[in-house]
């Protein structure tokens, strides 16, 4: 008798309603995630360094951006995205390159949706704290100030550092 594994929910912070698009289709936050953990991922658990090779991709991604390299970075991410075998561990990670990749090249509407799927899948409070604000001043940006309004007061919601808190105010 084999027993189902329970897998994981995302971990939400405690303002589910934030990243809900039911409640609130406007809201700033509001996104659906597009990434399961695959079967290829129950699979190489148990293969701990196994994501060696993802976390190297995500930083010649990296690499590639300060150089100022645009297209190649853009492929390589472009590969990552439409890899079902990549970790979804790293998932929050490689959004935030993306998001990161878009904003160099100042197209900051695009940097939007990363950033919001960087939040979705982050677990770590600081991080989603710093993601949030990141996305407040892209929503700026971009020209969307009522969206930036709503992102900034999202970002006091995680008790930030007070750097984070003095800036958001």
């Amino acid at each position: 008798i084999h027993k189902k594994k329970k897998t994981k929910k995302a971990h939400y912070h405690k303002n589910k309603d934030l990243f809900n698009d039911k409640k609130k289709p406007n809201s700033a936050l509001s996104v659906s995630n597009p990434f399961k953990p695959t079967d290829a991922d129950k699979k190489l658990a148990f293969i701990k360094h196994q994501p060696i090779r993802s976390k190297a991709l995500l930083w010649l991604v990296r690499s590639y951006i300060d150089q100022k390299k645009y297209t190649d970075a853009d492929l390589i991410l472009d590969d990552i995205y439409n890899n079902p075998n990549f970790p979804y561990k790293l998932r929050a990670e490689e959004e935030v390159i993306a998001a990161n990749l878009y904003i160099q090249q100042q197209k900051y509407a695009e940097a939007i949706e990363p950033l919001k799927l960087a939040v979705l899948l982050t677990k770590d409070e600081k991080e989603k704290a710093r993601y949030v604000f990141i996305l407040a001043q892209v929503y700026a940006l971009a020209g969307k100030s009522d969206l930036a309004v709503k992102a900034y007061d999202a970002v006091l919601t995680f008790h930030p550092d007070i750097d984070m808190e003095f800036y958001t105010n």
